[in-house]
Order: C-alpha cells, then sequence, then structure tokens
C-alpha cells in the first residue's frame, strides 16, 4: 500500500499537535472531576452506606460504557460519512454540557422534587447523567480517527502513540489539581470546571484543525463480497484483544479511590483526594513515559512489547496484592514534610506511589499497540467505523471489568481484585501471540 495518504497529509503534524493540545485539555478536565466520583457521593450526594458506596462507584463506571458501547459504531459511520472533524466537536461540546451538569445533580434533584418527581435520589440522578454521558462523548476514538485518516501509514504507531501521551498528560495534570482544587472548592464545582474545559477544547478543535473531507463514492462491483466480511470479520481477532485487555488494565480503576482511602487507614483517615490525586498522577507518569520510551518501537516491535508489558503488569499487580496483605503497613503513620505532599499518610500509601507508576507504565504500551494494528488493517474509508467499533469493545471490557471489581469489591475484599488482575494479564499472552500470527501478512 502507498505511504501517501490522501484526506489531509499535507498538514497531518498541525492536526496531531492540535488534537495533542485539545485532547489533553479535554483530560485535565475529565481528571480534575471523575476520579473523585466516590467522595462525590458520599460528600455531595448523600451515599453515606459503605457497601453501597462500592455498588454505586461500579455502575458509575460501567453505565457510561455502555451507552459508549452501543454508539460508538453509529458515531463511526457518521464519520465515514460525513468527515470527522465533526464527531469531535460533537464529542466535546455535547460531552461538556452534560459532565457540567453532573456537577449540578442536588439541584437537578431538588428540581425534580418540586415537579413531583420524588422517587429518586441525587445519585439516581448522576448516574443517568454517567449514562447519558456515554451516548454522546467518545472524544479519544474521535480523536483517534481524525490522525488517522490523515497521518501516513508509516507514522501512524507514532502519531497514536502520542495521543495517547497526550491522555496521560492531561490525566496526571487534572488528577494533581483536583485533588488539591476538591479540598478547596468542593466536588461539584470540579465537574462544572470539567464541563467548562471540554467545550473550550471543542472550539479551538473547530478553529484549528483541518480536514480535506471527501465522502468516499460507492463503486459498483461485481463481487459479492461484502465490505462486513472483508473489513470487519477479519479484524474480531484484534476486537477480543480490545476486550480482554482493557478488563485486566482497568481491573481495580473505578475502586481505586476506595483503595487507597484503605490503605492510607480508611474513611475517618484525612487527606483521601489528595492521596488519591498523587497515586493516579504517578501512574499516568508511568504511561506518558510509557508513550515516549515505547511508543517509537511500536511499528516494528510491537508482539515483543505487548508480551512483556502483559507479563510486568501482571507481577506488579501481585506486588499491590502483597501491600494490602501487609496490615502494619496501613497503621505505620508516616511524616515527611515534601512540598504537595499531605502531611500525613501510611506506610503503605507510600508503598503504592512507588508501585502504581511502574504497572502503569507497562499496561499502557498496549492500547497505542492494538490501535496501531487497527490502523493497518483499515482501509481510509473504513477508519471511523474500525475506531468506532474498537470503542464498543473496549467499552464491553470495561463494562465487565467494572462490574467484576465491584461485585467482588463488596464480597470478597479489594484483595480479590488483585488476584483476578493478574490472571488477565497472564491469560492475554497467548491470545496475543495467537492474534499476531494470524494477522502478521496483513501488519507488516
Amino acid at each position: 500500500m502507498d505511504n501517501k495518504l490522501i484526506d489531509g497529509e499535507p498538514f497531518w503534524k498541525q492536526n496531531l499537535w492540535v488534537v495533542w493540545i485539545c485532547q489533553f485539555v479535554t483530560y485535565v478536565g475529565f481528571s480534575v472531576a471523575v476520579p473523585f466520583t466516590p467522595f462525590y457521593m458520599r460528600e455531595g450526594l448523600g451515599v453515606a452506606d459503605g457497601d453501597m458506596l462500592k455498588v454505586y462507584v461500579g455502575l458509575s463506571s460501567a453505565l457510561p460504557h455502555l451507552t459508549l458501547a452501543t454508539m460508538a459504531p453509529i458515531w463511526g459511520v457518521l464519520a465515514d460519512k460525513f468527515g470527522r472533524k465533526i464527531m469531535m466537536l460533537r464529542a466535546n461540546i455535547l460531552g461538556g454540557l452534560i459532565i457540567g451538569s453532573m456537577g449540578l445533580a442536588p439541584q437537578i434533584h431538588q428540581l425534580l422534587v418540586k415537579l413531583g418527581i420524588d422517587s429518586i435520589e441525587p445519585v439516581h440522578v448522576f448516574l443517568f447523567l454517567r449514562l447519558l454521558q456515554g451516548v454522546f462523548t467518545g472524544t479519544t476514538s474521535a480523536a483517534m480517527t481524525l490522525v488517522s485518516s490523515c497521518t501516513p501509514r508509516a507514522k501512524q504507531g507514532y502519531a497514536l502513540a502520542m495521543i495517547s501521551v497526550s491522555l496521560f498528560a492531561g490525566d496526571i495534570a487534572g488528577t494533581v489539581l483536583g485533588g488539591y482544587l476538591s479540598e478547596e472548592v468542593g466536588y461539584q464545582k470540579l465537574f462544572i470546571m470539567t464541563g467548562t474545559l471540554w467545550i473550550v477544547s471543542g472550539i479551538a478543535l473547530m478553529l484549528f484543525t483541518k480536514e480535506n473531507f471527501q465522502r468516499p463514492v460507492k463503486i459498483k462491483s461485481d463481487s459479492s463480497t461484502s465490505p462486513f466480511i472483508t473489513v470487519f470479520l477479519p479484524a474480531l481477532p484484534l476486537f477480543a484483544i480490545y476486550i480482554i485487555s482493557n478488563m485486566a488494565r482497568f481491573v481495580d480503576n473505578s475502586q481505586l479511590p476506595l483503595v487507597i482511602e484503605f490503605l492510607n487507614g480508611g474513611e475517618d483517615m484525612p487527606h483521601a483526594a489528595r492521596w488519591t490525586s498523587l497515586v493516579m498522577a504517578g501512574g499516568f507518569i508511568g504511561a506518558m513515559l510509557s508513550g515516549f520510551i515505547l511508543g517509537r518501537f511500536i511499528d516494528k516491535h510491537a508482539l515483543l512489547i505487548s508480551l512483556s508489558a502483559c507479563t510486568a503488569a501482571g507481577f506488579f499487580l501481585l506486588a499491590i496484592l502483597g501491600l494490602l496483605s501487609m496490615d502494619h503497613l496501613q497503621q505505620y503513620r508516616v511524616h515527611l514534610n515534601i512540598p504537595g505532599f499531605p502531611p500525613d499518610g501510611s506506610a503503605a500509601v507510600y508503598v503504592m506511589l512507588l508501585i502504581r507508576p511502574f504497572l502503569i507504565f507497562c499496561s499502557a504500551v498496549l492500547e497505542p499497540v492494538w490501535n496501531s494494528w487497527l490502523a493497518k488493517l483499515t482501509p481510509p474509508s473504513s477508519k471511523g467505523l474500525m475506531f468506532g467499533s474498537a470503542v464498543t469493545f473496549r467499552s464491553v471490557g470495561q463494562i465487565i471489568t467494572h462490574s467484576l471489581a465491584s461485585a467482588l469489591a463488596l464480597h470478597y475484599g479489594f484483595k480479590a481484585i488483585y488476584i483476578a488482575g493478574p490472571m488477565l494479564f497472564f491469560g492475554l499472552i497467548p491470545i496475543v501471540i495467537i492474534v499476531e500470527k494470524k494477522l502478521h501478512h496483513k501488519l507488516v
């Protein structure tokens, strides 16, 4: 296939960097608020029962992926018909309005009560908005599709890895900022801030990205072979990897704030949001370094990188399992005068700060590998459909893993999550080998 792609190649670098900056801003906004959902539910939405909090946290993480899984292929088809840029605008602006409304969930609940709808709680309003979020958002797939559609084939692994770096860099800045702002302005205002940043990002995309989109012309063919068979079916093994790898990568994601609170000594200990922000930011630093260091090797050494990453990530999850078993580390308090850190924390939290970056460094490189393979398997006219479908399968993985983590935490405790995680990573290794062997001739 010719490395020269139509549809925007002359300005692919400009699009890459504009999308990079806008995705960074979007994820700063997202991470300012969403990681602290468990604490918002407890303090702002009135969820006092610990077991119900675990359930609601799991639902909050799973519900947007449920609707996203349904809508992503539809948005992908529309992107192939009407352009990729308009899909990014849809995701950012409408998503911003919905996420900003989450900060107003208590006020929306009061309004509903005045209208006679008094059978629901504020947390139910929040969960409905999370469900609605999945219908209209999907900024990452829209960004991947726009960048992929105008980037030369030989540079697609690099470009998609750089987009992943922007997400993690935004996550770093957002979680650190959110951990401190939550103590100053409260969790409600953080969601409103998120919505504002998403809308600003959407306006910037509208002004500064370019797209020379030409609607594909239907060509009559004597062949009876359906595009579904020629394009979609060959990628099904890869989509299976999206499901399993997302189950492994996000197995503790929804419950992580509560895990960190537990490691720090429980609900009665202060600064849970700030410790959460620091631990998550450390993980995002690992992810960003992973993109910079390993991203350049994806196009030539994807199989070796993915297998090594799965193995190492599994062992780091086992290390966290061991950490959860060390009660004396949770009870031992450490008082260090480190700028930006809370004045008091358990030894277990400090150990978690060391482990988490290595875990995410390994697991974060997997998604760019799969995206690079998908980009090489897909003709330019079907990029939107295929990356939208990837979001569906990725979301299926996250629906399963968030539901699983919630059930495991509720019935068996947090340790059970860190038993399931390594099993998923180690189980992924033979699947990756088989799929790469099956698709190898199409990936070179």
